[in-house]
């Protein structure tokens, strides 16, 4: 259901599903504030419009989010299958 291919991965807002892509935020946007203490995930997706570097970061993130939507929907998965 969520794969890493359908993942907004170069963080532009309208190429992607944007249910699919908030439900991404949702599963990264915490992490990345705990490992940024002086930076902010909201921040990153502003900067990433004009900066290659914020951009490549946050596509990096939005991996890990579709990394865990899909190991989340194998568990739901198996669960049902039990």
């Amino acid at each position: 259901m969520f794969d890493q291919t359908s993942a907004d991965e170069t963080g532009d807002k309208g190429s992607a599903d944007p249910d699919l892509q908030f439900y991404y935020e949702t599963l990264i946007e915490a992490d990345y504030n705990n490992c940024h203490s002086d930076d902010t995930f909201e921040s990153l997706k502003d900067r990433a419009r004009f900066s290659k570097e914020a951009r490549s970061l946050l596509r990096d993130w939005m991996k890990v989010a579709a990394q865990r939507a899909q190991a989340s929907d194998i568990a739901t998965k198996k669960q049902k299958q039990d």
